[in-house]
């Protein structure tokens, strides 16, 4: 029951965007325009360049969202930095 849907950066609508905690109109829309203009997400960590998200925000928003597959090697990789010691 823990593993909750993430919503993908690079597929999800301004209006799924603005679900997300600290997400709202106006930043969803400057989500959705970074995506068009610099094609798809490479990483989450890209979203601190979208005008309206700071390091605050991208650290609460981090857990909820993602950007789709990712090349298994790097997968792994995140799953074992996410959970230490299991």
């Amino acid at each position: 029951a823990e593993e909750q849907q993430k919503l993908n950066l690079n597929t999800a609508s301004a209006q799924e965007l603005t679900e997300l905690r600290g997400i709202g109109q106006k930043t969803a829309d400057a989500i959705v325009a970074y995506r068009e203009s610099n094609g798809p997400f490479k990483s989450v960590e890209q979203l601190v360049e979208v005008k309206g998200i700071g390091e605050k925000l991208m650290g609460s928003l981090r857990e909820h969202v993602t950007v789709g597959a990712a090349p298994p090697a790097d997968a792994k990789a995140a799953a074992a930095k996410a959970k230490p010691g299991t």
